[in-house]
C-alpha cells in the first residue's frame, strides 16, 4: 500500500530513477503540451492556450470565470470561488461533478488527487497564481490520457525568469478580500531558480442563521524552481528541473444550499445546521523534470512526480434522520417539520461527518521527440509511456449534534473513525499507458494519426470496523481494463489565410473497481476551421460524441438518489449523443490616435440527449430524447477593450449560459425544482500604468448583482457570487 503522507526518501528514490526538465525559454516549451497560440492554430484538432497577459487582464481567482474563453468547455458554479471546480468538456461527464471524466494536469503531470482509484478532482490548481492554461480537445487530446472523451487542461505554473526579477501583486476589495502573490528568481548560464508565495483570504459573501461564523477561505500556495542545464553549445543539450509546491486551504464551505422560497427572500443565506462545516486541505507536489537534445531533430525528455493530498471536509451529512437532498426536497414540497428543522425553529439531530481522505499519486513519464524528412514528407513523432500507481485511503466518522430550537449545535456524540464499510475503505490503481503520434506533412495537408494504450488495475477494500484485519474485510473486489484508442486528426492549408481541420477518435473513460462496470467509451468527430487575415481570426468547429455507455457515479456533489447503494458506485447508463457547435472570433481595431479596441467573441451551441431507456440510482427514469443534466444548451463570451498608448485602458467581459435540466426528467415533468436559471455576468476592469513597472487597477465582478440559481447540487439552490468591487496593484521587481 503507497503510504498516505509525504515520504521524502521514498520520493528521492523514485525521483532518482527518472529524467527531464529545461532552461527558462525551453522551460515554457517542456512543461507544455501545445506550445504558444500559434502552435495552437497548427494542430489538427481543437486546442487552446491562455497566456499570462491574458490572465493578467482580469486577475481572475476563480477558474470558473478563465474557463468562459474557451468555447465547447462548461462548468457547474458551486461555491462562488471555483474552489473544487466542476468541468467538463464536450459533455464529458453528465454534471461535470469535480471534473472526473477530464484529464487534469499541471505543467503536463497528472494533477488530480487519484486520477485512476478517484477522479474526482478535490483539489485543483490554484487559478490565481497559474501563468496560462492550455485546453486540449478532439483527436488532439489522446497525448493525454487517461480521459479522452472530453479533453485535457493543463495548468501551467510560473517559470523561471530569464533574468533576475520577480513580481509583486496586492489585491483587496469586497467581503475582506485579500490577495497577495509574489514570485522572485534568475537564470544564469548553468542554472536558474523560482520562489513564490500566493495568498488568497475572503470573509465569504454569504452569512449563517444564528452564527457569526463566516463563509469564506484562507489559501495558500508555496512554490519553489531549481534548474540545472548544460551550457548552450554542448554536444548534448540537457537540462533538470527540480520543482516543488506546498498548498494549503481552509474554508467554510458547505453542501447544503437552500430552499426555492428562502433562496427568493435572501440568496446569500445558510441554515445554521452548516455552521461547523469546512474542509481543510493540503497538497505537495514534488516533481523531478529532465530533458537531453539528442541532435536538432531528437529530444528525449522524461519526468518523475508525487502528489500527496489530504481533505478532511466537516461537513452536515443529514439533518433530522434525512440527507441534505432529501430534506430540501420535503421542504420544496411544503413538509412543515423539514422546514422547521432548516429554519432553525424545531430540535433534531444532525449528523457532521469527517471526510476524511487521504491521496497519493505518483509515476514516472518517458517521452520522446523525433522529427525526420523523407523526400518532400516530414514526420513529428511523440512517443510517450507512463507508469503510474495512485489511491484513495478514506477514513471517515459521523459525530451527532442536537439543533437547539434557536439555531445552536451542541455534541452529543463523538464518532469514531472507520466504525463502518462506508468511513474505512482503501482503492488502489495501478496504470500503464503508452501512445504514440506522428504529424505527418506534405504540401499543404496534415496528417496526425496516433495511438494510446492504456491497461488500468483498480482495487477496493472496505472493513467493517476501525482495525483493518482479515475478519474485518467486507469487500474485496478488482478491475482490470485494456483500452486501445486510436485518433486521426487532419487539416489542409488552402491558402496563407485558411485552415480546414477535421478528426475522428475514441473516447475512453476508465470504469471503476466493479468488472460489471464497463468503460465509458465513444466515438468522437469533428471539423471545421480556421480564418487568419492581419489582426481577424475565426475558427469554428462543429463535433459528435456518440457514446456507446455513460457512466454515472453516485458520490454526494452528483445530488443523484443514492440512498441504497454506496457512495461510489458506478453505473452504466447507455447510448448518449452529443453534438455541438464552437465559434472563437478575435478582431482589434487600431485608430491613428493612439487608441486599440480588441474584441473576442466565443459561443458554444451543444445539445446531449439519451438514445436509450433505463431506470438506474444515478440518473433515475430515463426515456430516449431526454436531456444530459447540467449541461447548457447555449453558452458564450463576448470580451472588449479600450486601450490607450498613454498607459490605461477599460475592459469588459459580459458572459452567458443558458439554463440547464438538474433532472434527466425536467423537459417531460416541467417541475420549477428540476432546472437552473440562465446566468449572466458582466466584470469590468480599469487600470492604469504609473510606470513601466507599476499598475493600479480597479476590478468589479459581476457589475449587474445578477442573483441567478447556478445549481441544486449537492443539496438545494446555490447561488453565484454577488457583486464584488477590488483594487489591485502589480509591481514588477
Amino acid at each position: 500500500m503507497i503510504q498516505p503522507r509525504f515520504n521524502f526518501i521514498a520520493g528521492a528514490i523514485l525521483l532518482s530513477i527518472s529524467t527531464p526538465l529545461l532552461s527558462d525559454e525551453q522551460t515554457v516549451e517542456t512543461l507544455t503540451i501545445i506550445g504558444n497560440k500559434e502552435d495552437a492554430l497548427k494542430i489538427a484538432g481543437s486546442a487552446h492556450v491562455i497566456t499570462k497577459a491574458e490572465l493578467e487582464k482580469f486577475q481572475y481567482s476563480d477558474i470558473n470565470a478563465i474557463l468562459r474563453q474557451v468555447p465547447g468547455v462548461y462548468v457547474r458554479q458551486e461555491d462562488g470561488y471555483g474552489l473544487r471546480p466542476n468541468i467538463g468538456i464536450r459533455s464529458a461527464s453528465s454534471g461535470a461533478e469535480r471534473s472526473n471524466k477530464i484529464t487534469l494536469m499541471e505543467d503536463g503531470v497528472l494533477v488530480a488527487p487519484a486520477p485512476y482509484a478517484a477522479s474526482a478532482a478535490y483539489y485543483s490548481p490554484t487559478a490565481g497564481r497559474i501563468a496560462g492554461m492550455e485546453v486540449l480537445k478532439g483527436p488532439a487530446a489522446i497525448t493525454e490520457g487517461p480521459y479522452t472523451v472530453g479533453g485535457a487542461i493543463n495548468y501551467l505554473s510560473t517559470p523561471i525568469p530569464y533574468e533576475l526579477g520577480g513580481k509583486i501583486m496586492l489585491e483587496s476589495g469586497s467581503n475582506g478580500a485579500l490577495r497577495e502573490h509574489v514570485t522572485y528568481g534568475d537564470s544564469q548560464e548553468n542554472i536558474g531558480w523560482l520562489l513564490e508565495a500566493y495568498n488568497h483570504k475572503d470573509n465569504g459573501f454569504k452569512s449563517i442563521d444564528f452564527s457569526n461564523n463566516n463563509t469564506g477561505l484562507d489559501k495558500t500556495d508555496y512554490m519553489a524552481k531549481l534548474r540545472v542545464n548544460s551550457s548552450s553549445n554542448a554536444k548534448y543539450y540537457q537540462e533538470v528541473l527540480l520543482k516543488y509546491l506546498n498548498a494549503d486551504e481552509t474554508s467554510n464551505q458547505s453542501y447544503l444550499g437552500l430552499t426555492d422560497a428562502d433562496f427568493a427572500i435572501n440568496p446569500y443565506r445558510r441554515y445554521a445546521a452548516s455552521q461547523n462545516d469546512q474542509i481543510n486541505v493540503q497538497q505537495q507536489q514534488l516533481q523531478l523534470h529532465y530533458s537531453i537534445d539528442l541532435n536538432d531533430d531528437m529530444r528525449f525528455q522524461a519526468v518523475a512526480y508525487r502528489n500527496e493530498t489530504a481533505r478532511n471536509w466537516y461537513k452536515a451529512n443529514t439533518i433530522g434522520g434525512m440527507k441534505l437532498d432529501s430534506i430540501i426536497d420535503a421542504a420544496n414540497g411544503g413538509e412543515a417539520d423539514a422546514i422547521a428543522l432548516l429554519q432553525g425553529e424545531a430540535q433534531g439531530e444532525v449528523e457532521i461527518k469527517h471526510n476524511n481522505r487521504a491521496y497519493v499519486s505518483q509515476g514516472l513519464e518517458l517521452m520522446l521527440d523525433w522529427s525526420y524528412e523523407h523526400g518532400s514528407v516530414s514526420h513529428n513523432f511523440d512517443i510517450g509511456m507512463r507508469f503510474h500507481q495512485d489511491q484513495e485511503d478514506r477514513f471517515q466518522a459521523e459525530d451527532t449534534y442536537l439543533q437547539s430550537i434557536n439555531g445552536g449545535l451542541t455534541l452529543t456524540e463523538l464518532g469514531i473513525y472507520g466504525n463502518k464499510a462506508s468511513n474505512n475503505r482503501l482503492t488502489e490503481a495501478k496504470a500503464m499507458a503508452l501512445f504514440i503520434r506522428d504529424e505527418i506533412n506534405f504540401g499543404d495537408w496534415t496528417f496526425s494519426p496516433g495511438v494510446r494504450y492504456e491497461k488500468v488495475d483498480v482495487r477496493r477494500q472496505e472493513w467493517s470496523a476501525p482495525e483493518r484485519i482479515t475478519t474485518n474485510i467486507s469487500k474485496d473486489k478488482a478491475n482490470r481494463q485494456d483500452e486501445i484508442i486510436p485518433g486521426l486528426g487532419i487539416t489542409y492549408q488552402i491558402n496563407d489565410n485558411m485552415i480546414l481541420l477535421g478528426g475522428i477518435h475514441k473516447g475512453f473513460a476508465p470504469a471503476g473497481y466493479k468488472p460489471e462496470t464497463n468503460n465509458e467509451e465513444s466515438l468522437s468527430y469533428e471539423f471545421g476551421g480556421r480564418i487568419f487575415m492581419g489582426e481577424f481570426f475565426a475558427e469554428a468547429i462543429f463535433f459528435i460524441n456518440d457514446y456507446d455507455n455513460i457512466i454515472g457515479e453516485c458520490t454526494t456533489v452528483s445530488g443523484a438518489d443514492c440512498s441504497e447503494v454506496e457512495d461510489g458506485t458506478q453505473f452504466n447508463s447507455g447510448a448518449v449523443v452529443v453534438n455541438g457547435l464552437e465559434l472563437v472570433l478575435t478582431y482589434e481595431f487600431s485608430t491613428a490616435s493612439d487608441y486599440k479596441l480588441p474584441l473576442s467573441l466565443n459561443y458554444t451551441y451543444m445539445s446531449g440527449k439519451f438514445e436509450t431507456a433505463f431506470d438506474n440510482s444515478f440518473f433515475g427514469d430515463v426515456q430516449k430524447s431526454d436531456p444530459l443534466t447540467y449541461f447548457p444548451e447555449q453558452q458564450g463570451q463576448l470580451s472588449f477593450a479600450i486601450e490607450h498608448n498613454a498607459g490605461w485602458s477599460i475592459k469588459a467581459a459580459a458572459s452567458y449560459v443558458g439554463a440547464v435540466c438538474t433532472q434527466v426528467t425536467c423537459e417531460r415533468t416541467l417541475n420549477d425544482f428540476d432546472s437552473t436559471n440562465a446566468i449572466f455576468n458582466l466584470d469590468l476592469v480599469a487600470d492604469y500604468e504609473l510606470s513601466d513597472r507599476t499598475t493600479v487597477y480597479l476590478k468589479v465582478e459581476n457589475v449587474t448583482d445578477e442573483v441567478n440559481i447556478t445549481g441544486r447540487h449537492p443539496s438545494g439552490a446555490m447561488v453565484q457570487k454577488d457583486r464584488s468591487v477590488y483594487v489591485g496593484l502589480r509591481v514588477t521587481i
